[in-house]
């Protein structure tokens, strides 16, 4: 790979990074590891709330873990997305960008099927919050708390 030096004559240290990663193959082994990570992670999270095993800082530690494995998750949507942003310019830059339209069909149909899975899932997530909050808030505790007493009053005076 070939780096077009600016106007100084120098060679930016992005494209160097650029050009070190492509000799390495560091994108491919970071998305490997990354992977690997998300999926420890999310197994270790998912074991520790479906056992129930007593671990140190409760809730905290799920939290991180939680927000470790989005952290992978994000790092690995943004190497595919530079990935396949990289692939299209590379395609336009030799000449075979002539199929525009079918590039822009990809695209599209890409979008629209990723599109309502991600809006259902934020729904769904928001849905399920809001649900449980509701199922533990004053007016319900206040109402459950009247229902016992007025069971215990029943039963009192049954007998």
């Amino acid at each position: 790979m070939d780096m077009p030096p600016d106007d100084q004559g120098t060679i930016s240290l992005w494209a160097q990074f650029r050009e070190w990663a492509h000799r390495k193959k560091a994108f491919k082994k970071i998305a490997l590891w990354l992977t690997i990570a998300s999926v420890i992670i999310g197994l270790t999270t998912f074991a520790l709330i479906t056992l129930r095993v007593p671990i140190m800082g409760g809730d905290t530690t799920i939290k991180t873990l939680l927000t470790m494995c989005l952290i992978c998750l994000v790092a690995l949507a943004g190497l595919i997305f530079y990935r396949l942003i990289r692939v299209i310019m590379l395609t336009r830059r030799q000449g075979r960008g002539k199929s525009a339209l079918h590039l822009r069909m990809v695209s599209v149909f890409s979008l629209l099927a990723v599109a309502p899975t991600v809006v259902v899932a934020l729904f769904a997530g928001l849905f399920f919050y809001l649900g449980v909050q509701s199922w533990f808030s004053d007016r319900v505790q206040k109402v459950v708390t009247c229902l016992i007493s007025l069971l215990m009053r029943n039963l009192t005076h049954a007998r």
